[in-house]
């Protein structure tokens, strides 16, 4: 198989050590086009290629005979393309040969160093409004739990006594028929029956302190 002009050089080229990148750069086609080119004359090999240059082997077909082939898992995995990322453009722009080219890169960079800080300073504004929003939350649960507390002592309280008014005082007890004899012996107007008035009790308590 006899080797095209655009070929050859693209073989020599990978053959010294340039990437897929730098050949698609140097010689003016698109990527996947070199990268299919190499694929299909060398496997991507850099030393195959270098055999193809030389006439030790031949495109797409097994290495000659004589030659030590190296194991597959030995060959090293194809190269990442330098225009997959943003870091890859910029560094091709800025390696570029047009002085345009070469500012239009510095200006990208920038435009997207300036982009990543707002994007981060939104990153932290949202994180901090978070943190604010969940210390606020706790706040008003904590208020709402010492609301309960104090309105729960409130009840306890209240159950307790009402405040400002005294415990009604125990009266000891006194045999009414005591009281009513005791009455008619000081001409102490008493009922026979019911409840004896509070004056007339009083009176006897007063009289009779240790009585129960």
């Amino acid at each position: 198989m006899k080797l095209t002009a655009a070929e050859r050089e693209a073989l020599e080229r990978f053959a010294r050590g340039a990437t897929v990148g730098d050949i698609a750069y140097a010689t003016g086609k698109n990527l996947s086009v070199i990268q299919r080119m190499l694929t299909d004359l060398c496997d991507l090999d850099r030393a195959r290629a270098a055999r193809i240059i030389d006439g030790r082997d031949t495109p797409a077909g097994p290495p000659a005979a004589a030659e030590f082939v190296e194991p597959a898992a030995t060959h090293p995995p194809p190269e990442e393309d330098p225009l997959s990322t943003w870091e890859g453009v910029l560094q091709v722009a800025e390696a570029h040969p047009s002085v345009l080219v070469q500012r239009l890169a510095v200006r990208a960079r920038n435009l997207l160093e300036d982009l990543l800080e707002r994007l981060e300073a939104e990153v932290a504004e949202r994180a901090e409004a978070e943190r604010v929003e969940a210390a606020r939350a706790e706040a008003l649960a904590k208020v709402a739990r010492l609301e309960a507390e104090l309105a729960q002592a409130r009840e306890e309280a209240t159950a307790a006594g009402v405040p400002g008014r005294k415990a009604p005082r125990r009266t000891p007890d006194h045999d009414p028929r005591q009281v009513r004899a005791w009455a008619r012996e000081h001409s102490i107007a008493c009922p026979g029956r019911g409840v004896i008035p509070k004056a007339v009790m009083a009176a006897y308590i007063e009289e009779h302190p240790m009585t129960r």
